[in-house]
C-alpha cells in the first residue's frame, strides 16, 4: 500500500462531495480524506497500484488541480 500526500484547490465541503464521486469509481483507492481547514487543503490518499501522477490526472479530470507532495 502507498500513502501519497496532496496540496489540493479542494476547498470547501461542496468540493470533497464532488471528488469523492470520482473516487468511488478508482477501485485502487483504499481510503483517502481531504483536511479542507489546513491552509494547503491537504489530500491524503492510500492506494494500490496507483502513481502520484495519475492521481493528479483524476483530481484535475474532476475539475481540481493538485501538486503531490514529498515527505
Amino acid at each position: 500500500m502507498d500513502v501519497f500526500i496532496f496540496k489540493t484547490t479542494i476547498g470547501q465541503q461542496g468540493d470533497v462531495n464532488v471528488i469523492s464521486r470520482f473516487f468511488i469509481s478508482e477501485p485502487y483507492i483504499l481510503d483517502w480524506n481531504v483536511d479542507v481547514e489546513d491552509v494547503d487543503n491537504i489530500l491524503r490518499i492510500e492506494s494500490e497500484n496507483l502513481s502520484p501522477e495519475s492521481i493528479e490526472q483524476l483530481v484535475k479530470k474532476a475539475g481540481y488541480d493538485c501538486l503531490h507532495l514529498e515527505y
